[in-house]
């Protein structure tokens, strides 16, 4: 296909050679799950498993190019295909849709145009209303039956999440069951604290359908402030997340006395390596040292020492001349079995679980297994590369960053709160919107892409 702008052109054809190589690197043994639709497609045995099916497809827009792929094997083998798209009277509005549309009929010779103009989904006149009028504000007023839709205004995401516990418990005894009822926002991470406390102390079981950012777990700041120690030789500020870290093995007098210790004297580089021990009054440039200066400087290099037998191995590991990205990784997952992560990570799971707290349990208990593949998949794709601690830091960093951890439902029948644009609710009887504010809900349309101008 014609690419009309040269810029853009170029930058695709650097992509695709980004691609290229990242793929010749790629173990074949390692699955990448980007790559599921693709495999499925290559299988020689798909085709077989739709002949003489009736294939429905609901609740999508477009199409990648993979799904594509998977639609033509579907198109060709399958009995009857039925691809439905929501298509309105506004052709800027449904553009992509439209298009999209016309290419999938492009894959079958055979194609029929079926235009439903009903709402099939439900019989309710309010909502049916809603759905015809939501948007335009000459609307004639609704004279029919409103018990079925309800607007409600809270001055706060506090009294917002009360008033929708209200509401379920009204639901619940009209004989709604908790798994017929979904809560949907265009932000579910800003209710994350909030509707899960509120539904927690007034009995209600819930499911947040959120996943949660890599980044933000304590252990995953561990593994990077030790790697930041290396990039900046004992810098304070990265000596200080990793004292502060609760995998630190120091409890919580040794971190503070040590922390404000090197902050004072702005201690850094050889004098943490050097084995020897740190003589400079706590109290800073003071001519005497009391007795209890002493008392604190005996903890402060005992500190020091416990903290230098379990970071040293590892930080002479990442500075070496002959550093790899595994011999690298090896390094911080030892520091991660030293400090005794896997198995803190796995108390503190079945601690929050016992305390009713069970996707907090759930999200807990992957994000090991997370930061495992993290380390397995960069193993195997760089391996024996010579790297440094700045770059290895950069992998590790972009990796992180671009994986959340999410759980499951721990029960059946409880209610599910998640994102507009990610949530497909399945036999909902009562949906409840929050955050419907200006910009909010829906949200704000902020153009973005692979590549900037």
């Amino acid at each position: 296909e014609k690419i009309p702008s040269k810029t853009l052109s170029e930058k695709l054809s650097d992509m695709g050679i980004i691609l290229k190589e990242y793929e010749k690197k790629t173990p074949k043994n390692l699955y990448d799950p980007n790559d599921g639709l693709t495999h499925l497609a290559l299988r020689e045995d798909t085709p077989r498993f739709f002949e003489g099916k009736t294939v429905f497809i609901d609740s999508c827009y477009t199409y990648t190019p993979q799904e594509e792929e998977i639609i033509k094997i579907i198109l060709q083998s399958a009995s009857d295909v039925y691809i439905s798209f929501l298509i309105g009277e506004d052709p800027e509005l449904y553009k992509e849709t439209t298009l999209c549309s016309e290419k999938i009929k492009e894959y079958s010779p055979i194609c029929e145009d079926l235009v439903l103009t009903d709402n099939k989904r439900t019989k309710e006149e309010s909502i049916e209303y809603l759905q015809d009028f939501l948007w335009d504000h000459s609307a004639p007023v609704f004279e029919g039956n409103t018990d079925n839709v309800k607007i409600i205004s809270a001055s706060d995401s506090f009294e917002e999440a009360a008033a929708v516990s209200s509401i379920i418990h009204s639901l619940i005894r009209k004989g709604y069951r908790y798994r017929d009822i979904t809560v949907i926002t265009g932000n579910a991470e800003k209710y994350d604290g909030i509707i899960d406390t509120v539904f927690a102390s007034d009995g209600i079981p819930c499911y947040m359908s959120v996943k949660d950012e890599l980044t933000t777990k304590p252990v995953v700041a561990f593994v990077l402030s030790a790697l930041e120690i290396a990039v900046t030789d004992f810098a304070p500020y990265a000596v200080s997340k990793y004292i502060k870290n609760s995998y630190c093995d120091l409890n919580a007098r040794e971190r503070d006395l040590l922390s404000r210790y090197t902050d004072t004297w702005g201690i850094r580089g050889k004098r943490w390596r050097d084995g020897n021990p740190w003589m400079m009054n706590p109290e800073g440039y003071t001519g005497t040292l009391t007795e209890y200066s002493a008392h604190i400087l005996n903890t402060v290099n005992a500190a020091k020492e416990k903290m230098t037998d379990v970071l040293l191995p590892v930080y002479e590991t990442l500075v070496s001349k002959d550093l790899t990205v595994k011999s690298g990784v090896e390094a911080l997952y030892g520091l991660l079995i030293s400090a005794k992560a896997d198995k803190r990570l796995l108390a503190r799971a079945r601690i929050l679980m016992d305390s009713g707290k069970e996707r907090e349990s759930n999200v807990t208990s992957r994000v090991w297994d997370a930061l495992i593949d993290i380390f397995d998949r960069l193993v195997s794709v760089c391996g024996e590369e010579k790297t440094t601690p700045e770059r290895l830091h950069r992998y590790l960093s972009l990796m992180i960053s671009s994986r959340k951890v999410g759980a499951i439902p721990a029960l059946n029948d409880s209610v599910t709160i998640g994102n507009a644009s990610l949530i497909r609710p399945e036999n909902c009887r009562a949906c409840i919107l929050m955050g419907v504010n200006d910009g909010e809900f829906p949200k704000a349309v902020r153009r973005s892409g692979l590549f900037d101008e």
